[in-house]
């Protein structure tokens, strides 16, 4: 370490008088001499950046920490993004690029990604299923299987859902609503794509900012009647919007946890009085989550709360 910063302090010195040097060869150019002396300045400009980087590299040196989200309530507040958002699965995970759209995402989690146009959708039951012209990440070789839920990631175009599709302007204008309040215990999350079935319940919830935007990351599963929290169904979204408010992000990926039975039908308990107490069973089923660490979740939230926040959707 001692013969790095060495080397980098003796690199950062020559850069410096070059620099100096070339600085008293721009004050004596001759004047009219215009083509000698945007070439000086462009050696300089050049000498200016090289220093730039020797002194980046001896503060890296120094192992400055990175800020991390703090815990409020029920819920993490995520830290305010940096100019140049710093994401370490980047830098040894997998790039996707479609579309103006990229993001990275861990080796571990996938066998590999596919990036499609998916076609609008126009639904024979009802105008609130239909679905715009977007683009669809669909994750293959997923971690977990099986699941009920396909690992995708949705990027909706608003004008173009709104247009096709009247109920996505209230739960767009309910998300940007939370994302400006913030509250510590949000319930009731709007979420899209809107399904045939209700939000069971939600728990494990967290701000996230990626590159463009922001949104809200929580663990649900969805039914259509009583039915036990499990493997199988449950799943992490994130919902957010970009920062100009053009685009809809929705990621459903499946997770699990081992204080879960594998699928509803091995529940251990009586499904037939379920509903009975149903309020209660998923209150405790609420604890029960939020109690669990971050890596006894897999995925983890963390590997998964990364590719979130390297997100990003060049306009």
């Amino acid at each position: 370490m001692k013969r790095q910063t060495s080397h980098l302090i003796g690199y950062s010195i020559l850069a410096l008088i070059l620099l100096m040097t070339m600085a008293c060869a721009i004050e004596g150019q001759i004047p009219g001499n215009n083509q000698d002396l945007a070439a000086t300045q462009e050696a300089l400009q050049q000498t200016q950046v090289a220093l730039s980087v020797e002194q980046t590299l001896a503060a890296m040196q120094q192992g400055d920490p990175v800020p991390s989200a703090e815990a409020t309530g029920n819920i993490t507040v995520a830290p305010e993004p940096e100019t140049t958002p710093i994401n370490p699965l980047c830098d040894s995970g997998i790039l996707v690029n479609f579309e103006d759209v990229s993001f990275c995402y861990a080796p571990s989690l996938a066998s590999g990604v596919n990036s499609i146009i998916e076609p609008q959708e126009i639904s024979e039951m009802s105008e609130n299923f239909n679905s715009p012209e977007h683009i669809l990440f669909e994750f293959q070789g997923y971690q977990l299987t099986p699941t009920f839920h396909e690992p995708v990631i949705h990027i909706y175009p608003i004008q173009a859902y709104t247009s096709i599709n009247p109920f996505t302007q209230d739960r767009i204008n309910e998300l940007q609503t939370l994302l400006s309040q913030k509250p510590e215990t949000p319930n009731n999350i709007p979420f899209l794509p809107q399904w045939n079935a209700g939000q069971m319940f939600s728990t494990q919830k967290a701000y996230i900012q990626f590159a463009n935007g922001e949104g809200i990351r929580f663990l649900t599963q969805y039914g259509q009647s009583y039915w036990p929290i499990n493997n199988e169904d449950l799943f992490y979204t994130f919902q957010g919007i970009t920062n100009d408010g053009q685009y809809y992000i929705s990621a459903i990926l499946p997770i699990s946890n081992p204080e879960l039975p594998a699928s509803g039908e091995t529940w251990p308990g009586d499904l037939t009085h379920l509903g009975e107490t149903y309020d209660v069973y998923i209150e405790n089923m609420n604890i029960l989550l939020y109690s669990q660490s971050d890596d006894s979740f897999a995925p983890t939230l963390t590997l998964l709360d990364d590719m979130i926040r390297s997100i990003s959707i060049n306009q």
